[in-house]
């Protein structure tokens, strides 16, 4: 018998209603703060234009598309470059690798997701043991906002329905069995808005309660497999009822990517005025973006922010420095650091890694 989204989602809760989320996640023998990196294995999450080879992706001058632009039928992750990163990311003081798997595994339950060169479970789980035995804890990430969910082949145009659901729990169940049930699954979220997917193939874009709903339905699938649920939270810079729809147990990744911290700091700091309307995603303004921070922290929310070297290098320090300064120590578990590449040893991607390390280890030396 087919069910419909409501259905799905009541049965997913009264299955999950008895599952206690671990009340022990951080142990007191952990370093001060989470350093993680994110790393990149598998690529297909940014656009849904086919770029291939054989059928190359063309900018508005009819000229060939980079090869990290658009969705490949093949893994665009080096393995040499792979060891090199994940290397680095142990020498500079980092102790959490967060993966991003999209296409790059054979899912057990869903190998049709699989491209060529996606790594086999073995493979995944050598890999994974070689990252233990260096210090590092890896964590899997599963992008589901529809904004970066192109690795999910047809199912990303099945959104919100029970087949959609189905094959969401099998992967996030097939991801904390590979990890040997990790602590964190991230469950991305990110973005998903209809002006990032103007120039999609196929855009979709959850609305109001129905994306709520579903997110709270990755949380408790995440929840049922004896891990914590973790995602990104710029849906709160343009969305008050953020905070009153997603539990305070989901550990929270504001993003903030400027440098100008120093100016708006004071701003930021005070409660948004009664009356004001917040930013819609288009037009978010960056006094919102930093606000957020405060938002998460007098919510409860445990926090690891996001910074990046994506747009300028210093954001990384000035995003640690005002965090430390500004969210309760007990709230703050960490940070998370992107360099937003691909793992790929070609000039655009390996000028970027190389400034994100250089940047990283400045702050982890500074506050470590």
């Amino acid at each position: 018998m087919k069910m419909n989204r409501r259905e799905f989602m009541a049965s997913t809760a009264m299955a999950s209603a008895t599952f206690a989320a671990p009340n022990v996640i951080f142990a007191a023998d952990k370093p001060k703060y989470i350093w993680a990196n994110l790393i990149h294995l598998g690529y297909n999450m940014w656009n849904d234009h086919v770029n291939t080879p054989e059928h190359p992706a063309l900018d508005k001058d009819g000229k060939p598309r980079h090869v990290t632009f658009g969705i490949s039928d093949r893994l665009r992750c080096d393995d040499k470059t792979w060891v090199d990163l994940t290397t680095r990311t142990r020498d500079i003081g980092m102790n959490m690798l967060v993966i991003d798997l999209a296409e790059g595994i054979v899912y057990p339950s869903h190998p049709e997701l699989a491209v060529k060169g996606s790594w086999s479970v073995d493979r995944l789980r050598k890999e994974l043991d070689r990252l233990r035995k260096m210090g590092l804890e890896p964590i899997p990430k599963l992008n589901f906002s529809t904004t970066h969910d192109a690795w999910l082949k047809e199912y990303s145009k099945m959104v919100s329905s029970s087949p959609y659901y189905r094959v969401c729990a099998d992967l996030i169940r097939d991801v904390c069995e590979l990890f040997g049930h990790p602590r964190f699954v991230h469950i991305g979220m990110d973005e998903e808005n209809a002006v990032l997917q103007k120039e999609f193939v196929h855009a979709v874009s959850r609305n109001e309660q129905n994306w709520y709903d579903d997110v709270n339905f990755y949380v408790r699938e995440v929840e049922r497999n004896g891990a914590r649920a973790w995602m990104w939270g710029d849906a709160a810079w343009s969305n008050p009822e953020f905070i009153r729809n997603i539990p305070t147990r989901v550990v929270q990744s504001n993003w903030y990517y400027w440098k100008d911290v120093a100016e708006i700091e004071k701003k930021a700091r005070e409660p948004m005025p009664k009356g004001e309307k917040r930013p819609d995603w288009a037009g978010q303004n960056h006094v919102s973006e930093l606000r957020c921070f405060l938002e998460f922290d007098r919510a409860g929310y445990d926090q690891i922010p996001g910074a990046t070297n994506w747009n300028n290098p210093e954001n990384m320090g000035l995003v640690a420095d005002y965090c430390i300064r500004n969210i309760s120590p007990e709230r703050l578990k960490g940070f998370f650091f992107m360099p937003w590449q691909a793992v790929l040893p070609v000039e655009k991607c390996m000028k970027v890694h190389n400034e994100y390390f250089r940047e990283a280890e400045k702050v982890i030396k500074r506050f470590g």
